[in-house]
């Protein structure tokens, strides 16, 4: 295949994920730290009779496709600049997602996932990051707002990882066709047995700056 081809395919890809990216929404990232910060955004649609929860794929011409037209049980969605920390190096990669099935908790508006945990069930194609979900809980409020609460461990590097999932259009992701577009922000959690010396780090860094302080006071 020729070099003007390869040039062709990957401009459309770009133009692609770009277009998944206007779906993204400009709020600030879910932050425990402010630090590892995987902010990703694409669109899905929920169905609240059967529980599943479909990300959606794109068709040969980067339109938003679901099931059962792309047949995958996958979705594709697009790394955001909002994305820090290590992952701040992958803004615009394309990510792969796997549908869900939820079930729903009696008399509430609450659906969770009570399966074995999913491996890859996030993963960045150009890179090793892949996320383990283990716990995806999806609520909707009495206005009619969703959200989801989501927990797991970062593959790549057996950290945890704890998050939310924000469809941006609520009336539509449970009643549209189309779905709705969303943010899902992932923050990588530093694991107990990592913060003393992440503590000692920060207490040295500042001596190290009172130091400076009182050299240049002098």
């Amino acid at each position: 295949m020729s070099t003007k081809f390869h040039r062709i395919g990957a401009l459309s890809a770009l133009t692609s994920l770009a277009g998944l990216l206007l779906f993204a929404s400009s709020a600030q990232a879910f932050s425990l730290t402010g630090e590892n910060t995987l902010s990703i955004g694409g669109r899905a649609k929920f169905n609240t009779s059967t529980g599943y929860l479909d990300f959606a794929g794109l068709d040969k011409n980067g339109k938003p496709t679901f099931e059962p037209s792309d047949g995958t049980k996958t979705g594709i969605a697009v790394v955001t600049p909002a994305s820090t920390g290590r992952f701040g190096s992958l803004a615009f990669s394309r990510v792969t997602l796997k549908d869900l099935t939820l079930d729903k908790a009696l008399d509430t508006d609450l659906w969770s996932y009570n399966g074995d945990p999913v491996s890859a069930f996030l993963s960045v194609n150009s890179s090793t990051v892949s996320f383990q979900l283990s716990k995806f809980d999806l609520t909707r409020d009495s206005n009619g707002s969703w959200i989801a609460s989501v927990a797991g461990i970062f593959e790549d590097t057996e950290l945890p990882g704890t998050g939310q999932f924000d469809p941006n259009e609520d009336n539509l992701f449970a009643s549209s066709a189309n779905g709705a577009s969303y943010s899902f922000d992932i923050e990588e959690v530093p694991t107990p047995a990592l913060l003393p010396g992440l503590l000692g780090m920060g207490v040295t860094a500042l001596r190290k700056r009172r130091s400076e302080e009182e050299n240049a006071a002098a």
